[in-house]
């Protein structure tokens, strides 16, 4: 059952309450955690139709990745692509989130 609230500034889309399976923690480190917070906060600054559709694309990325661990076209992105630069590249905080997503 999937459950959507009021989003905030930094997540237009709300929180989404899923059941799922208990799994082990991977706790990013603090200091990837200060810095994502950072770039999310510079992603504020465009507008919210341009926040969500960076969201949009980073989390199908993330999700592409999860979905196929072991396929290395879902682990590299073209910085170069039109769709890529228009929805995320171009826009303030656009790369900093990408590369804190890509930090181990």
């Amino acid at each position: 059952v999937r459950q959507q609230q009021g989003g905030t500034g930094l997540n237009p889309f709300g929180t989404v309450n899923q059941a799922m399976p208990a799994q082990p923690s991977t706790t990013a480190p603090v200091s990837d955690q200060t810095e994502l917070k950072e770039a999310l906060i510079q992603l504020t600054a465009n507008s919210i139709e341009e926040q969500r559709a960076a969201l949009q694309t980073l989390c199908k990325l993330t999700e592409n990745i999860v979905k196929n661990p072991t396929e290395p076209k879902y682990r590299t992105v073209r910085m170069a692509n039109a769709a890529f630069k228009k929805k995320v590249g171009e826009l303030k905080g656009g790369t900093e989130v990408k590369r804190c997503a890509n930090s181990p």
